[in-house]
């Protein structure tokens, strides 16, 4: 189990420097990835209201595809608002990422440095996003990139170490 722990480790690694060398792109490709994923939900939610008894829920199920689809296609269209906005989430879900990451450091006392350290690296990434964002609301497109693949690097190396240290 430990070479898978150290492999995964190693591709978040690998992923996070391809996110921090190519950001546009890496904010860009996140965008259309959730604009197809919601187009192809919207699809199956109208499949649903096809195959659902009763006015009222062939109804609802028929507006929560559309709205899904209409989520989706705009996403597709103006990737870099929806950049925009999946940035204000990133920020937010740095500062989650950072708290619930240091509580589990009280949790998990053998490896508690590694908790808190990564901890402490999400929730100076949510700052860092949240605080650029509002002085330079045109940077989304490159920050989303650029922090989520430092992120992520981050993640794989404390992946690493943790697997480093279990013992057969």
């Amino acid at each position: 189990m430990r070479a898978m722990g150290k492999i995964i480790g190693i591709i978040l690694v690998l992923l996070g420097l391809a996110a921090v060398v190519w950001p546009v792109l890496a904010g860009v490709a996140s965008v259309l990835y959730l604009a197809v994923a919601l187009v192809v939900a919207g699809v199956a939610e109208l499949f649903q209201a096809y195959r659902i008894k009763g006015a009222g829920y062939k109804t609802l199920w028929t507006i929560f595809g559309i709205i899904t689809i209409l989520c989706g296609t705009s996403l597709w269209v103006h990737p870099l608002i929806g950049i925009s906005f999946i940035v204000m989430i990133l920020a937010g879900y740095f500062i989650v990422d950072g708290v619930f990451r240091i509580f589990a450091a009280f949790i998990k006392s053998e490896r508690r440095i590694w908790y808190v350290f990564n901890g402490i690296i999400s929730l100076l990434l949510g700052y860092l996003v949240f605080s650029m964002l509002m002085s330079k609301p045109f940077a989304a497109d490159w920050i989303l990139g650029t922090f989520f693949g430092i992120n992520l690097i981050f993640k794989g190396f404390t992946i690493i170490a943790i697997n480093s240290k279990y013992r057969n």
